[in-house]
């Protein structure tokens, strides 16, 4: 149902496939002597969509026992791209809001991903039709545990316009809007796949021909149909005529007329 409205509300819209790339450069955590995170990812995430890194050591630095610092050097750079489409009306120049989040997971020694600080971005501040233009980002993100006092990301976004058209064209729908809550597997999203790499495929083979019927037919083949009585079941009813006893009385009188 969610499908159908977001397909409604985007049309008379629009359409802009763009592409965003993420350089990530340090990662910073403040955590306390209760709890410090051994292995850590980032998750780049919308509704069903969810990209994420390769697992980072934490590690203390010198000076504080409890505060760690993940660098990423320019030659093992750690680099997330996402593909989505954004809408606007033809009387507008800007985009409509459009929020990817940006989660970091503290991985257990199970294998367990847990969320531990979150931020929301809006997509649309950040286009720039330009190629080669980079926006450099310090986000502070909002720690989902008590334990973290203080978690800031930094990275480089780049923006790149893939194809533009109307809203309502198959190959310029979102890849989220494509794919169905049910059809989606928990685990595709547990082990970290972006959906980009996802394909639905319908299986045809064996679904039998469509029929054309015409609305009278239609009509037909759903109305109610009634079940025939048994005489038996038939209550009798005696017949007269519709008050011919009150009439009598006046009968001499209209026939003087």
């Amino acid at each position: 149902m969610s499908s159908v409205w977001r397909k409604l509300q985007h049309q008379h819209k629009l359409a802009t496939k763009f592409r965003f790339t993420a350089q990530f450069r340090e990662l910073l955590l403040q955590c306390c002597q209760k709890w410090q995170p051994s292995n850590v990812s980032i998750c780049w995430t919308h509704r069903k969509r969810r990209c994420s890194t390769k697992l980072r050591k934490w590690e203390p630095t010198i000076t504080d026992p409890y505060s760690g610092l993940i660098i990423w050097p320019s030659k093992d750079a750690e680099i997330l791209d996402i593909v989505t489409t954004l809408y606007r009306d033809t009387r507008r120049d800007t985009f409509d809001d459009k929020e990817w989040c940006f989660i970091v997971e503290e991985v257990t020694m199970t294998g367990k991903h847990k969320p531990i600080a979150s931020v929301k971005i809006n997509m649309r501040l950040f286009i720039n039709e330009v190629p080669g233009v980079l926006t450099e980002l310090k986000l502070r993100l909002k720690p989902l545990r008590d334990e973290l006092e203080q978690c800031v990301l930094h990275l480089v976004l780049s923006c790149l316009v893939i194809k533009e058209g109307n809203a309502l064209d198959e190959d310029m729908r979102s890849v989220a809007s494509l794919i169905s809550v049910q059809g989606l597997n928990q685990d595709t999203v547990e082990n970290g796949v972006a959906s980009d790499d996802i394909s639905c495929k319908v299986a045809t083979e064996n679904l039998p021909e469509a029929k054309t019927i015409s609305y009278k037919e239609l009509m037909y083949a759903t109305a109610p149909v009634e079940k025939p009585q048994s005489p038996s079941a038939t209550p009798k009813v005696k017949r007269r005529s519709c008050c011919s006893h009150l009439l009598k009385p006046f009968l001499p009188f209209r026939m003087s007329l």
